[in-house]
């Protein structure tokens, strides 16, 4: 597990025809945010889940584009949705201090990324 930095971003690969990843993160200050890139492309779905691994631990986080389209919420599924453009997005992951004020914590970004073609034969 490595420590993450706002200074430092993870990439996120998924594995050739995969459709989902796991990176675990660690921050040692309350204040501390982890950032996470991953590639992605106009249409795709993208459903980031942030879930805690350290007893009484909330966390938040949000998703950014390159073009400046932002989202996100308190911990769990912080982004569930269409992407509008293709590139890199952001995911920055941070304790929500005002539900919890932990000195340290471990947790595990989520992320799923569906293919246009898989999403629009749901619709």
């Amino acid at each position: 597990m490595s420590t993450l930095t706002a200074d430092i971003s993870t990439p996120i690969t998924l594995v050739p025809s995969g459709l989902s990843a796991q990176v675990d993160g660690h921050f040692d200050t309350p204040d501390q945010r982890s950032i996470f890139t991953l590639s992605a492309r106009a249409g795709e779905t993208l459903i980031v889940n942030i879930i805690p691994q350290t007893p009484m631990l909330a966390m938040a986080g949000t998703v950014a584009s390159s073009d400046g389209l932002q989202a996100g919420g308190q911990g769990g599924v912080i982004v569930n949705q269409v992407l509008p453009t293709c590139g890199t997005y952001t995911i920055t992951a941070f304790q929500h201090t005002t539900a919890s004020n932990l000195d340290e914590g471990d947790f595990v970004v989520e992320v799923v990324l569906l293919p246009s073609w898989l999403t629009s034969q749901n619709r």
